[in-house]
C-alpha cells in the first residue's frame, strides 16, 4: 500500500493522463488483437485458397486419372477395341498434370511422403501391369493363363495404389480442415479478447467518474464554497483545501489572499483612525489659528510697546516676548500643517505586515495566535524591537524557509511583551538557527527578559519575552 500511495499522482494532469493512458492501452489492444487474427485468417485462407485446394483437387484429379487408365486398359485387354486405349492415355495424361500440380503445392515432410508413395505405386502398377499387358495384347503374344496372371497381379498393385491416393487425400483433407480450424479459434480468440476490453474499459470508466468525483469535483465545490464565504465578507473564515496539487495550489493562493486582505484591511482601519486624527489636528490647529495665535500676536505687541514706554522692565520682558515668539512660530508650523508624525503604532498591524512580507519571502503562510490586548500602542522603539526579533525567530525556526509550517503566538500586556515562534528545522540548517537564537536571547536579557529554546528532532520552538516597565531604562 506504502508503494502504491508512493507512485500514486499526485496532480490533476497525471491523474487524467493516467486514466486516459489505461483507456488508450485497452483500445490498442483490441485493435492489435482483431490484427492479428485478421492477418491470420487472411495467410490461413491464402494458403488453403491457393495451395490446399489445388492439392485437393488434384489428388482428385490424379485418383481419376488412375481410375480413368484401369477403365481404358480393361476394356482393351477385353475387347482389343483401341478406342479404350483413349481413355488410358488421357487417364495417363491427367496424372502427369496431376503429379506436377502436387510436386509444386505440397510442402510439408508427410504430404511429400504420402505422394512419394503414391507416386512409386502408380509406376510400379503401370510399368509391371498395365504397358506389359498392352504390349503384349497389341503383339497377340498374350494368353489367357498369362492375362489372368498379370489381371491379378494387377490388381493388387492397383489396389494398393488405391489406398496410396486415398491415404494422400484424408492428409489433404485434414490439412484444409486444421487451417480453417485455426483461422476460426483466431477470430474467436480476437472476439473474447475484444470483449474483456470492452467490459474492462468500461470498468475504467466508471472508476474515472468516481476518482474525478472524489478528487476533482468535491475539493472544487469546497473551495468554491470557502470562496464565497471570503468573498461574502468572512475574511476571520481559514480557507483548508485538499486534492490535486492544482487545486491545492489554487487554496493556498486564495489563503494568501484572504490574508492579505486582513492584513490591508487592518492597515485601511488604521489610515482611516490616522485620517480622522489628522482631521481633527487640522481643525484644531485652525481654531489655534483663528484666536490663540492672534491673541498671543496681540500680546507681544503688547508687551514689546510696554517695553518701549518702561525702558526700567526692558530687560525681564525681553526673554518673555523671545519665548512667546518662539511660541508662535511653532503654532504658525502647525497651522501650516508641518505637524510631527506619531512615534507609535499598534503592533498588531505591524506584526500583519511583517507576516505578509514573510509570506513572500518564504512562500508559506504561517499560523498567527494573538492573546492579550490587541489595541496595546507600544512605543516606536520596541515596536520596532519586538517586530526584529520575531523576523529573525521565524527565519531561524524555518531553516530560512525551508519549513512548510510556522506557528506564531504573540501575547500583549501592560507589563510584558510575549514571543512564541515554532517550526521544521531541517538538520542542514540547524546550526544557524541555534547561532541566531542564541542572539535573540542574549536581546532579551539586554532588555531585562529572557528567552528559552526547545529543540526536538525535527523541530525548534522558541518562547521570548520582556518586560515593558523596565525596557526604557535600558
Amino acid at each position: 500500500m506504502a508503494l502504491i500511495a508512493r507512485f500514486r499522482p499526485r496532480t490533476l494532469r497525471w491523474r487524467v493522463y493516467t486514466l486516459v493512458g489505461i483507456l488508450l492501452a485497452l483500445l490498442l489492444g483490441t485493435v492489435l488483437a482483431t490484427l492479428i487474427a485478421r492477418q491470420h485468417a487472411n495467410e490461413v485462407g491464402v494458403r488453403v485458397r491457393d495451395h490446399m485446394r489445388p492439392a485437393q483437387a488434384s489428388t482428385a484429379a490424379l485418383t481419376t486419372g488412375y481410375v480413368d487408365m484401369e477403365t481404358g486398359l480393361r476394356g482393351y485387354l477385353l475387347t482389343r477395341d483401341v478406342q479404350y486405349l483413349d481413355s488410358y492415355d488421357s487417364g495417363s495424361t491427367t496424372v502427369a498434370q496431376a503429379r506436377r500440380v502436387l510436386a509444386r503445392e505440397l510442402t510439408d515432410a508427410e504430404s511429400r511422403r504420402l505422394m512419394t508413395e503414391v507416386n512409386d505405386a502408380g509406376n510400379l502398377w503401370v510399368n509391371t501391369s498395365a504397358v506389359p499387358l498392352i504390349d503384349a495384347a497389341r503383339d497377340g503374344t498374350l494368353t489367357t493363363a498369362d492375362l489372368s496372371e498379370s489381371t491379378s497381379t494387377g490388381k493388387e498393385q492397383f489396389d494398393d495404389l488405391r489406398l496410396r491416393l486415398a491415404a494422400l487425400q484424408d492428409r489433404i483433407d485434414r490439412l484444409i480442415a486444421t487451417a480453417l480450424q485455426s483461422s476460426s479459434n483466431a477470430q474467436a480468440t480476437a472476439n473474447m479478447i475484444t470483449i474483456l476490453f470492452g467490459a474492462v474499459a468500461l470498468v475504467v470508466g466508471v472508476v474515472i467518474i468516481v476518482l474525478l468525483h472524489f478528487s476533482l469535483v468535491r475539493p472544487v465545490n469546497r473551495l468554491v464554497d470557502t470562496v464565497g464565504r471570503v468573498s461574502a465578507g468572512d475574511l476571520d473564515h481559514r480557507v483548508t483545501v485538499d486534492g490535486p496539487t492544482e487545486v491545492v495550489v489554487l487554496g493556498n493562493a486564495v489563503e494568501s489572499m484572504r490574508v492579505r486582505l486582513l492584513a490591508e484591511s487592518a492597515q485601511a482601519a488604521e489610515a482611516s483612525q490616522l485620517a480622522a486624527r489628522l482631521e481633527e489636528a487640522d481643525r484644531i490647529a485652525q481654531d489655534l489659528g483663528r484666536t490663540a495665535v492672534r491673541d498671543l500676536f496681540a500680546l507681544s505687541l503688547a508687551l514689546q510697546s510696554v517695553a518701549g514706554r518702561y525702558p526700567s522692565v526692558r530687560p525681564a520682558l525681553i526673554g518673555i516676548i523671545r519665548d512667546l515668539d518662539r511660541s508662535l512660530e511653532e503654532m504658525r508650523s502647525a497651522v501650516l500643517g508641518r505637524m510631527r508624525k506619531p512615534e507609535s503604532r499598534k503592533l498588531r498591524a505591524e506584526v500583519l505586515d511583517l507576516l505578509v512580507l514573510l509570506e513572500q519571502d518564504l512562500a508559506v503562510t504561517p499560523a498567527l495566535q494573538l492573546a492579550g490586548d490587541h489595541d496595546l500602542t507600544l512605543p516606536a522603539p520596541i515596536a520596532a524591537d519586538v517586530l526584529d526579533v520575531l523576523h529573525d525567530a521565524v527565519f531561524a525556526t524555518t531553516g530560512s524557509g525551508s519549513a512548510k509550517e510556522v506557528e506564531i503566538g504573540i501575547a500583549l500586556s501592560a507589563g510584558e511583551v510575549r514571543l512564541s515562534v515554532a517550526g521544521a528545522v531541517p538538520d542542514k540548517a540547524r546550526a544557524a538557527a541555534r547561532e541566531t537564537l542564541a542572539d535573540l536571547a542574549e536581546r532579551a536579557r539586554h532588555h531585562g527578559g529572557e528567552a528559552t529554546v526547545e529543540e526536538g528532532e525535527q523541530r525548534i520552538a522558541v518562547d521570548w519575552r520582556i518586560p515593558l516597565n523596565s525596557t526604557d531604562d535600558r
